[in-house]
């Protein structure tokens, strides 16, 4: 969505626009001025639109690094939602929101882990000299839940843009995620929420991982996960 340059909000309207969500929904304003909030959401929405072409751009590039490795993957864009954003200013207190990362993102759901190494290896090659920030490897470093995938920032016309690359299991999993939260109204996307629940997906990724790169799920990994989904089915988060 073109924008006119003089109508779109500096970096200093965006970050205030921010830092006021923020503190709204976090409940740190003792009075809210419901005009400044509209208004604040405006900005953010506008701020948030202006990713869309740099998003598309990026996922056009990947599509054509897929077609030229000859990979089975699907290629997908998203925007974080308005209240997405916010929450994440809440937990990222004190980062200003033009410094967010990720708002507009990529992602990329290859067959297996040899499909993964190779399209890595071509973002790399093709756009090292794009990128924001370093790699980040949660493949090898997984995230304290078990989430797995490699992540890219790559910047498009002044917007960073955020990719990521997961294997099939990858996604079946932080599906799992986003399902039971949508179900449950709970948390777990931003790693808050019950401690079995955490534990859960975080013994279920490591399984995964095993089963995708063709390593030994050891008798003590396969005792664990039986035990913890008894415990989840317990506790009532699934049914047996």
């Amino acid at each position: 969505m073109a924008s006119d340059p003089d109508d779109f909000p500096s970096r200093n309207q965006i970050n205030k626009a921010g830092k006021l969500l923020r503190e709204v929904v976090a409940g740190r304003v003792e009075h809210v001025d419901p005009v400044a909030v509209q208004q604040a959401i405006e900005v953010v929405t506008q701020f948030r639109e202006a990713h869309s072409y740099p998003m598309t751009k990026v996922r056009n590039g990947l599509a054509s690094m897929v077609a030229t490795e000859g990979i089975d993957a699907a290629v997908s864009q998203r925007h974080k939602r308005v209240p997405r954003i916010v929450r994440k200013l809440i937990r990222m207190h004190g980062t200003a929101l033009v410094r967010l990362e990720d708002i507009g993102g990529c992602r990329v759901v290859v067959a297996n882990p040899g499909d993964m190494d190779r399209l890595c290896r071509r973002i790399r090659k093709n756009w090292s000299g794009d990128f924001a920030r370093s790699e980040r490897d949660y493949v090898e470093a997984p995230k304290a839940m078990g989430y797995r995938a490699h992540h890219f920032v790559v910047r498009r016309d002044a917007r960073a843009i955020e990719v990521q690359v997961r294997t099939v299991g990858q996604q079946r999993w932080a599906d799992a995620v986003e399902s039971i939260d949508a179900r449950l109204k709970l948390n777990l996307k931003d790693e808050t929420g019950p401690d079995s629940l955490m534990e859960n997906f975080k013994i279920a990724g490591e399984v995964i991982f095993r089963q995708e790169w063709g390593l030994e799920i050891p008798e003590e990994l396969i005792n664990e996960i039986v035990a913890s989904n008894e415990l989840v089915i317990r506790e009532g988060y699934y049914t047996g």
